[in-house]
């Protein structure tokens, strides 16, 4: 295990009135979807490229796909 890789509340049998199994399926499927798209990932990542329409679009439709802040430029996200 790596340590503090998940939270002191999700570990060791702790139980919490606010942390339900919803919880642990949302994680389970987050985790499930970002495993999917790891390799495309550290494939940009290591080219220092942008992320491409179609992994913005598979983030978008399982519904990670975060807002951008700022004035960034990125000509290659318009329609």
């Amino acid at each position: 295990r790596v340590p503090f890789a998940e939270n002191s509340w999700n570990r060791d049998a702790h139980s919490s009135p606010y942390y339900t199994e919803s919880h642990v399926r949302f994680q389970r499927a987050v985790r499930r979807f970002l495993r999917e798209l790891q390799p495309e990932a550290d494939r940009l990542e290591s080219t220092g490229s942008v992320p491409t329409k179609e992994m913005f679009r598979k983030l978008g439709s399982f519904g990670l796909l975060a807002s951008r802040i700022g004035p960034l430029v990125m000509p290659q996200l318009t329609g």
